[in-house]
């Protein structure tokens, strides 16, 4: 068997756009929307978007109470950049099958925050849901279009807690590739001044999933610590059977020769 090569993502080809600005209803305590300041309004992505610099799109937004976005009023948005020859990635949250029926087509992968912890869900995500609703609603979505798990590590208040329960559901529902992201405790947000945990316990999570899904692609995403940690998760991913990085560091670099390189969002090449 050919093993198959590590891959690495620098997504300077994927433009991330917000379809609410700066504006979120949720206000997760881990966010509080700080991390859509970073992205394009759909009027300034549609003008970037006419040249030739971006190649496909993340396209995300604050979510409503219902933790999902408005798919109904921005149809025509996303057929513009479908126009553009655009690939596009959603961030979904919750939709409906009525809603995804409109968006087949349009676009090409959905990222999917897993949750299965009832506190975090509430506490974190001020959501009425629970960890069964999350399932249902990946599944959903994964039998309509291709649906990417995602699950941050240190989510609840910087703990592990719920991360062994998501990959004990995985080992039953069986998704192709799963992205791990990491909390970055960040600033002006309520978790702030949280800690993060430690590598060891990271580490035994990782050889934890790995054990339980085997045939599994793991992917190290791009929310994570930066410096000397960075590192470490990078390692501890590495060791652990992971095939793929988004913006790996030096450290990560020096050890795999030859990877397969990418320029844009890492679902797109999974």
């Amino acid at each position: 068997m050919v093993e198959e090569k590590i891959k690495f993502f620098y997504p300077i080809k994927t433009l991330p756009i917000s379809l609410t600005g700066e504006f979120c209803s949720l206000n997760c305590l881990h966010c509080s929307g700080s991390y859509l300041k970073g992205m394009k309004t759909k009027e300034e992505s549609l003008k970037i978007l006419k040249d030739d610099a971006f190649s496909s799109v993340l396209i995300s937004g604050g979510f409503n109470e219902k933790g999902s976005l408005d798919i109904v009023s921005n149809l025509d948005f996303l057929k513009k950049i479908k126009d553009l020859k655009k690939r596009i990635i959603l961030h979904s949250g919750f939709i409906s099958k009525s809603e995804i029926d409109l968006i087949k087509g349009l676009v090409d992968v959905i990222s999917f925050d897993f949750i299965y912890d009832e506190e975090t869900i509430r506490e974190i995500y001020h959501l009425p849901y629970n960890g069964e609703d999350f399932k249902k609603e990946y599944l959903l979505l994964r039998r309509n279009i291709k649906t990417f798990p995602h699950i941050i590590v240190g989510l609840y208040k910087g703990k592990i807690k719920g991360e062994y329960e998501i990959i004990d559901v995985f080992a039953e529902i069986k998704p192709s590739t799963v992205v791990f992201l990491i909390l970055i405790p960040t600033k002006n947000t309520p978790l702030q001044d949280v800690s993060i945990p430690d590598i060891e316990e990271i580490k035994k999570l990782f050889q934890f999933s790995k054990r339980k899904l085997r045939l599994t692609n793991f992917v190290l995403g791009c929310m994570r610590p930066k410096d000397k940690l960075r590192d470490e998760i990078e390692i501890a991913a590495y060791e652990s059977g992971f095939n793929g990085f988004v913006n790996p560091g030096n450290r990560l670099k020096n050890i795999v020769k030859e990877p397969e390189i990418h320029y844009e969002c890492d679902v797109l090449y999974y």
